[in-house]
């Protein structure tokens, strides 16, 4: 289960997208770059999605996902 902690709008060459920070119960950040939805921030939900890269942003380690899907929304 992953809460999204920021959810920013932004206009990009190929449309409007979302680029969605969330973190799971045990302190993992990970970060999500999409079109098709818009969470607020607070939502919860159970995602599966692959894993693009790894990387250090403002000194903390996050998960970059990409082709997530919600498995389950609470």
């Amino acid at each position: 289960e992953v809460t999204v902690i920021a959810a920013r709008r932004q206009d990009g060459y190929y449309g409007p997208s979302t680029v969605h920070h969330m973190e799971d119960t045990a302190g993992n950040r990970y970060l999500w770059n999409t079109g098709s939805k818009s969470w607020e921030v607070g939502d919860k939900r159970h995602i599966r999605g692959t894993v693009k890269d790894h990387k250090i942003i403002k000194n903390v380690n996050v998960t970059i996902l990409t082709r997530c899907s919600v498995v389950k929304e609470k």
